[in-house]
């Protein structure tokens, strides 16, 4: 018998088009089949693709629609958000904007509708900055920059970091403008106040580590904005295998977990196993380089390589 917390559910909810879902939502049974295969490299590089079917005839015009307007007028793509889980634990495992759709006609009778997501983090990987921080100015600055360059939304900038080069701390071409991020959240973790960056909803966020929690009941995130950058797996609490795996190029082993799906899995996402499977670790520390969740009708999982990090 399936327990209650263990029942899947999904959402896609498309920027001007709609929510599309499968599971029990505010009491109702929603059957629409969903399917997602969510992948990010070490180097922070996805690969997405979501799969509905038997979209209604007229919105899957108004997606095409709106896509080729959207194209043609050199405006933003259209958000998509795909959130998934379970009853006692569901929540955002992608954001991005719709790169291109594509509809089949299986010979089932059925259509299925194949949209592919490019994320935020992809532009911001792109496109360069110049500007020079005075000391003494707050992150807030920095990121409010970047949303006047880019046109995404600041969410919460939950960090108390300040400039303090003395001469000014000068941001140039010599790295993208998600390169400058990566090198402001490493100068607040050696400053003793880790934080990380990430999209939801169409918005920028910079926060403080938040802490995941394993309870009986199932998984819960103590932060709700849904991301977490420490986490605690066992065999009770999600867990489903765990098998050696190897780095070829940076010539060093790890593990390749296999678990129920947890929203907001991260790279950089501390990882505390607490278990005996599949061999004796004891509170030992890892860190999530690569991931993947995949939704299918026999998996609803994320699959993670972590490798050894310090404490």
């Amino acid at each position: 018998m399936t327990l209650p917390f263990w029942i899947r559910k999904t959402e896609v909810e498309i920027e001007s088009i709609g929510r599309f879902r499968n599971g029990t939502f505010e009491g109702k049974l929603y059957d629409l089949d969903i399917f997602f295969e969510l992948k990010n490299n070490k180097d922070n590089e996805s690969t997405d693709k979501v799969e509905i079917y038997n979209i209604a005839d007229q919105t899957r015009t108004q997606l095409a629609s709106l896509l080729n307007d959207r194209k043609s007028n050199k405006q933003d793509l259209p958000l998509i958000f795909v959130r998934s889980g379970y009853e006692s634990n569901f929540g955002l495992v992608r954001e991005g904007r719709i790169e291109k759709m594509k509809n089949e006609h299986e010979q089932t009778g059925d259509v299925k509708t194949t949209i592919s997501i490019t994320n935020g983090k992809a532009a911001l990987k792109s496109l360069i900055m110049e500007a020079t921080y005075a000391r003494g100015t707050p992150v807030d600055k920095f990121f409010s920059d970047i949303a006047t360059i880019t046109g995404y939304g600041i969410g919460k900038i939950d960090s108390s970091y300040t400039f303090e080069d003395p001469n000014g701390f000068i941001v140039d071409k010599s790295r993208t403008i998600q390169q400058w991020i990566d090198f402001v959240s490493n100068r607040t973790r050696e400053m003793g106040e880790q934080c990380n960056f990430f999209f939801e909803n169409g918005n920028m966020f910079f926060l403080k580590q938040r802490v995941f929690v394993a309870t009986p009941a199932g998984m819960r995130i103590t932060s709700p904005q849904g991301f977490h950058s420490e986490m605690g797996l066992d065999t009770n609490h999600g867990l489903l295998e765990a098998v050696e795996c190897m780095d070829q190029e940076d010539d060093e082993s790890g593990l390749e977990l296999t678990c129920y799906l947890i929203p907001g899995i991260t790279n950089g996402l501390k990882v505390i196993l607490t278990t005996k499977f599949p061999y004796p670790l004891t509170n030992a520390p890892f860190v999530v380089r690569e991931y993947q969740y995949v939704s299918t009708n026999e998996e609803h999982q994320v699959k993670m390589k972590v490798y050894p990090c310090e404490e």
